[in-house]
């Protein structure tokens, strides 16, 4: 959506600079099955195609597995994370030795 695309947009210019950036699509489920999986993948790939309308190498671009929704304590899957992207930045050793910056989508 609007929302999402604004948001890579602002995360595009990490991005360009990271030497690897990694996705990971979620499908609102704690267990998933093989067609929440493919939602997930489909999520995390339609944000791997804005980062490349952005100018983020494609090749530096990884799609991970799916996981399966984290648990509040009162066993009821966490909204915020639901439907989303989790992006995960690997900078360059130069700015940081713990060069990981982790962001959602």
């Amino acid at each position: 959506d609007g929302l999402s695309r604004q948001k890579v947009a602002e995360l595009a210019p990490k991005a360009q600079e990271a030497e690897r950036v990694r996705l990971r699509g979620r499908a609102g489920a704690v267990n998933l099955t093989e067609e929440l999986k493919k939602l997930a993948v489909g999520r995390a790939y339609a944000v791997k195609m804005e980062f490349v309308k952005h100018d983020v190498a494609k090749d530096k671009i990884r799609i991970l597995n799916p996981r399966e929704n984290d648990l509040l304590d009162g066993g009821a899957p966490r909204a915020s994370i639901n439907r989303s992207v989790d992006v995960t930045f690997d900078m360059p050793n130069t700015q940081s030795p713990s060069a990981k910056d982790k962001e959602g989508v």
